[in-house]
């Protein structure tokens, strides 16, 4: 018989306060869209410094929201990177678009700006960063890039809960930011997004 080798991914950091709080939510028969998801979107506004925050079920859902709040006609086209997971194009193409793939920058792990400038056209509505593995990406030279052309940015913040770049938090710098809090991350709320 052939043996398995069984490597684990990760393993949860939790402590007696987690565990607590896990218990008390099932005990009120609250494990979703209770006062916790409420207070963590108050909190979670309050630590990044934005306007508002809405807890979804995955980040992939929160990516594809973006999108959609932006009412693109279907069949225009979203610069995304080529490193990143397969979420961020598919999001895309839940809404009728087009990912226009960009290459990725050696050093910061996100787009390439050369890239970027050759990918773009006319029929581009917007661009999705992904701030990889907790890289940011020249937010200070992509936004004004961005914004000359109309392009509305979205943050794909999965990899960066807390980042900071140039004294901003990282998903302050776009349009639309979406974060990833599911069991693998830097900080997680369990299985979810």
């Amino acid at each position: 018989k052939s043996q398995r080798m069984r490597v684990r991914l990760f393993k949860p950091s939790v402590g007696r306060e987690e565990l607590d709080k896990i218990k008390e939510a099932f005990s009120r028969s609250w494990i979703g869209l209770g006062p916790n998801v409420n207070e963590f979107e108050e909190r979670w506004t309050e630590f990044i410094g934005c306007k508002v925050s809405i807890g979804l079920n995955s980040c992939t859902a929160a990516l594809h929201l973006a999108l959609r709040c932006f009412n693109f006609k279907e069949g225009k086209k979203v610069l995304v990177p080529t490193m990143t997971f397969s979420a961020t194009a598919s999001a895309i193409l839940y809404n009728n678009l087009v990912p226009v793939f960009v290459d990725s920058d050696p050093s910061t792990l996100g787009m390439c700006m050369k890239d970027l400038a050759i990918k773009y056209d006319e029929n581009c509505v917007a661009i999705m960063v992904v701030h990889y593995a907790g890289h940011p990406i020249p937010m200070d030279e992509l936004v004004p890039w961005a914004k000359e052309r109309d392009l509305k940015i979205i943050e794909d913040c999965a990899h960066t809960a807390g980042g900071i770049y140039k004294g901003k938090s990282l998903g302050n710098w776009g349009d639309i930011s979406c974060f990833s809090f599911e069991e693998k991350k830097l900080m997680t709320t369990g299985d979810g997004g």
